[in-house]
């Protein structure tokens, strides 16, 4: 009977490194998501969710590991 070892590390290795890679092209998306939110609401001239929305895509940019500002 085989236990855990080697192996199975090889197989859980690439899984793993994937989940991850899909994890951080969602967390980009959810920046840029918020981004456009707040640009929709800046031109409907919507100061207060504007800034909502501002402050939503700031946290989830830093979540993302990128720039709230470009």
């Amino acid at each position: 009977m085989r236990g855990p070892g080697v192996c199975d590390e090889k197989v859980k290795g690439p899984a793993q490194a994937e989940l991850g890679r899909a994890t951080a092209f969602l967390a980009r998306d959810v920046c840029v998501h918020a981004g456009l939110v707040a640009a929709a609401y800046l031109q409907a001239k919507d100061e207060e969710n504007y800034r909502e929305w501002k402050a939503t895509e700031k946290t989830d940019c830093v979540a993302a590991g990128l720039p709230s500002e470009r």
